[in-house]
């Protein structure tokens, strides 16, 4: 494996970029990188590995930590960098996970062949701007007659509320859809003329325009979604794609109570080349069995103390649950109803608030999960000790803006000789 520095990596260590689907529905971004001095510390991990055997429709990409020149407006810019596999530009056909920080530290940048690979070698490459101009760091995997893994990302969960972020191919709910649906319009659901049951979700999928966007990402304000003539757009959940500008996102609404059996009509309203543009259609709810519900809030590793509702309007829940009993290597972690006072350009500014465990600030070490709303409404700030604790009590805290200034909630917590999970 090789850059065009003419430096040599080999590439021996596991890699993987894992998307897990937690009880929440909501997709949590993994990073398993390579072994620092395999790849340029501008890439964290390729895939699949250098000189691996991978099934016929393998996703070929690397995990990027984030440089200010592959940045705009703070999130990740495709167009600074370029994959390609067999000498094919792929960049644009790739799907993007990304972290939901400020500004954006880390995504992946992955392809899935639309047809499966021949047989044999191939070679992918990646390019990327660095000081003093562009480097490429190349690498080849062989494709064999075995079977390809189940595809990963994607259809997890359906939201319900606000909505989170998702990693993968965005699901087309509802398929087949119809053939002669707007440009801007990939799918919708329930399907035209369909039975339900009395919970469904109704919504989009939408391919985003420059007119319905803000800042790059998805403004709903641009859009409107009804059921039965009533306007649920605030209502509905938001699940986007994570490029910049975000090409593709998902809007969808489940009732708060459940419809009457009989038929029904949604419509969608949306910006177009020709002013505004309307798509309606109707299904039908009948007595049949609803999927089971999920989350709207993120993954949690274990069970979070949700904050009493009104005490804390700014906090939904914090994890470990006070007092509670847990292993030396915790997950920190803080739900935020984000105010305009935490968001910066629309997006949580985690410069605004202060984690900390023991008295150590541990803001700058903890992951970021967001929703894709905009303004973004809800975070999850997490840390994960890099050693274990010390048997005991330990207290963690968060520092927030609120109407009355700055705020600190603190619990604690007990670290207990059991194993983590």
């Amino acid at each position: 494996m090789k850059w065009t520095m003419q430096v040599t990596w080999t590439m021996a260590a596991f890699f993987a970029v894992v998307v897990l689907v937690g009880s929440a529905g909501c997709t949590v971004l993994g990073f398993e990188g390579t072994p620092a001095g395999q790849t340029p510390p501008e890439i964290a991990g390729v895939h699949p590995l250098d000189g691996s055997q991978t099934c016929p429709s393998p996703q070929v990409g690397v995990v990027l930590p984030l440089t200010d020149a592959m940045r705009r407006d703070g999130a990740f810019d495709r167009s600074t960098v370029k994959l390609t596999l067999d000498g094919n530009d792929v960049t644009g056909e790739a799907e993007v996970i990304g972290s939901m920080d400020y500004p954006q530290s880390r995504v992946s940048l992955l392809y899935t062949p639309a047809t499966p690979l021949a047989l044999g070698t191939h070679r992918a490459a990646f390019t990327f701007p660095l000081a003093g101009g562009r480097n490429s760091f190349e690498w080849t995997f062989t494709v064999a007659n075995i079977p390809c893994p189940p595809a990963e990302g994607g259809a997890v969960g359906q939201p319900t509320g606000s909505g989170m972020a998702i990693g993968g191919s965005l699901p087309l709910f509802g398929t087949p859809q119809p053939s002669n649906l707007p440009s801007e319009i990939a799918g919708f659901h329930p399907l035209e003329g369909s039975q339900t049951c009395p919970s469904p979700q109704v919504g989009v999928d939408l391919r985003l325009t420059d007119a319905m966007r803000r800042d790059g990402a998805f403004d709903r304000s641009t859009v409107t979604l009804t059921l039965d003539g009533n306007d649920v757009t605030k209502e509905a959940g938001v699940r986007g794609s994570m490029d910049y500008p975000q090409s593709r996102a998902l809007l969808l609404y489940t009732p708060a109570t459940p419809l009457v059996l009989g038929t029904h009509r949604a419509a969608f309203t949306f910006p177009s080349a020709s002013g505004r543009s309307s798509v309606e259609w109707t299904f039908t709810v009948a007595n049949i069995p609803c999927p089971p519900p999920q989350d709207e809030i993120v993954v949690y590793p274990g069970s979070g103390t949700p904050v009493t509702p009104g005490a804390l309007a700014d906090i939904a829940i914090v994890h470990p649950p006070e007092g509670s009993q847990v292993c030396p290597l915790p997950q920190i972690q803080v739900d935020l109803h984000l105010t305009d006072a935490m968001r910066r350009d629309g997006v949580f500014d985690r410069s605004t608030v202060t984690l900390t465990l023991d008295g150590n600030d541990v803001t700058q070490q903890a992951e970021v999960l967001g929703t894709m709303t905009y303004p973004q409404s809800q975070v999850s700030l997490s840390y994960t000790p890099t050693t274990a604790l010390a048997p005991g009590t330990h207290q963690a805290a968060i520092t927030y803006p609120s109407t009355t200034g700055r705020k600190t909630h603190a619990w604690t917590f007990t670290v207990a000789n059991i194993p983590c999970p």
